[in-house]
C-alpha cells in the first residue's frame, strides 16, 4: 500500500511538473512572438519614417538648387541661347547626373535651350511643370516619362523611367518672365528605391546603437 501511494504521489508530481512546464513554454512562446512582432513593427515604422524624411529632404534640396540657378546672373541677365546658356545647363547635368534633362523655355513655353538638345523647339506649354513653373517654384509628383520616353536610352532590365520635375521662373530685373527653367530628375524604380532606403535606414539604426 505504501509503495503504491508513493508511486501515485510521484506520478502526480510528475504530471504537475509537465503541466507547469507546458504552461510556461506556451506563455514564454507567446511573449517572444509578441516581442518579435513589436520589434518588426517598430523597424517598419522607422524605415517608413526615414524613407519619407529622406525623400522630402532630397526633393527640397533639388528644388532649392533649381531656384538658385534660375535666379543666377548666368540665366537672369545673360542671353538665353544655346551658345550662352547651354554650357550652364550642361555643367549642372554633369554635376547632377540624376537629372535626365534640363531645359529652358521662352515665355510662351517653347524649349529654346536643353541638355543634349533634347526637346529643343518643342512646345511644352501644356505640361504641368511649365504651367506651374512660370508662376513660381514647382516640384511635381513622380510620373512616368512622357515626352522623353522615346528619346532616352532604355534602362537596365527594361524598368520604365520615373521622373520628378522641378521648375522655376527666370525673371529679368524688372520682374518680367524671361524663361522657365526645368530639371527632370530620373529616380530609381520602386523596388530599387525601397531597397536603398531600407539599407540606409538599417545603417543609421546600427550607427545610433553603437
Amino acid at each position: 500500500m505504501l509503495s503504491s501511494f508513493r508511486s501515485r504521489i510521484t506520478l502526480s508530481f510528475g504530471l504537475l511538473a509537465l503541466l507547469v512546464a507546458a504552461t510556461l513554454s506556451a506563455v514564454l512562446g507567446s511573449l517572444v512572438s509578441r516581442l518579435v512582432a513589436e520589434e518588426q513593427a517598430q523597424a517598419l515604422a522607422f524605415i517608413a519614417g526615414s524613407t519619407g524624411t529622406l525623400l522630402a529632404e532630397g526633393l527640397h534640396e533639388r528644388q532649392r538648387e533649381v531656384e538658385l540657378l534660375a535666379a543666377s546672373t548666368d540665366l537672369a541677365e545673360a542671353p538665353l541661347d544655346p551658345a550662352t546658356a547651354g554650357p550652364v545647363l550642361e555643367r549642372l547635368q554633369r554635376a547632377r547626373p540624376q537629372y535626365a534633362w534640363i531645359g529652358l523655355t521662352d515665355p510662351t513655353g517653347v524649349v529654346r535651350v536643353a541638355t543634349g538638345g533634347l526637346l529643343s523647339g518643342v512646345d511644352v506649354s501644356q505640361r504641368p511643370w511649365w504651367q506651374a513653373g512660370r508662376q513660381g517654384p514647382h516640384t511635381g509628383d513622380v510620373h512616368p516619362a512622357v515626352l522623353l520616353a522615346k528619346l532616352l536610352p532604355a534602362r537596365p532590365g527594361g524598368e520604365p523611367y520615373r521622373f520628378v520635375d522641378f521648375a522655376a521662373p527666370v525673371r529679368a530685373a524688372d520682374g518680367t518672365l524671361r524663361a522657365v527653367l526645368a530639371c527632370t530628375r530620373a529616380g530609381p524604380g520602386p523596388t530599387r528605391w525601397c531597397a536603398r532606403s531600407c539599407a540606409a535606414s538599417r545603417r543609421r539604426r546600427r550607427a545610433s546603437r553603437s
